[in-house]
């Protein structure tokens, strides 16, 4: 590949974000304890515990080489050891017209807060625009499929509420595909600078 290549690669969007990832062990205890809610629940895509994550920033599409850079700031961070309890099941954007079904993160110790300035400042610092929307961290767990209504009754989400303590330890940037089939993330490895 000649150099104009690699500059041309390096311009191109990707659509990004960075997340902290789940441990298998909580992956699996908080898929069985959300099991009555996706057998009750109709209407909903079921996101699969395996793409599981808490987004700490969505970047929406950076030039390849911003998210290379971004990637090689966050790989440089000591690895995180973010306490939070994950807790109650709600929805976005109201009750009424449910279309995101999620997972409360309790991040009592500010820690999560924490690392979310941290990134926003590296974010910030290699010139990508800040975020205007408030940190609410969560765990997406469904979302409507298309054309669909119902409301879920609270009591349902009541009855099925989760709670979990557990550690977040891996912070990666990803590479987010959008397929029909659904999204694709691939996390943006950091690059060794020697």
């Amino acid at each position: 590949m000649n150099k104009r290549q690699t500059q041309a690669d390096t311009d191109l969007p990707i659509r990004v974000f960075c997340a902290l990832l789940l441990d298998s062990t909580t992956v699996s205890s908080l898929h069985n304890e959300l099991h009555p809610i996706r057998e009750q629940v109709p209407g909903f895509r079921w996101t699969d515990p395996k793409r599981w994550h808490i987004t700490l920033r969505f970047y929406g599409n950076l030039r390849r080489g911003v998210a290379q850079t971004l990637a090689n700031a966050i790989g440089a961070l000591p690895d995180p050891s973010v306490p939070v309890a994950l807790r109650g099941v709600g929805v976005f954007p109201n009750a009424t017209r449910p279309r995101v079904v999620w997972v409360g993160v309790d991040d009592s110790s500010n820690d999560l807060q924490t690392l979310y300035r941290t990134v926003e400042d590296i974010s910030t610092g290699l010139g990508i625009p800040g975020d205007d929307r408030p940190f609410r961290p969560h765990l997406t767990i469904g979302r409507a499929q298309k054309d669909h209504r119902a409301q879920i009754p609270a009591d349902i989400l009541r009855a099925n509420s989760p709670f979990i303590n557990t550690a977040l330890n891996q912070l990666v940037l990803f590479h987010s595909e959008l397929r029909t089939t659904g999204p694709v993330y691939t996390p943006i490895d950091p690059m060794d600078d020697k």
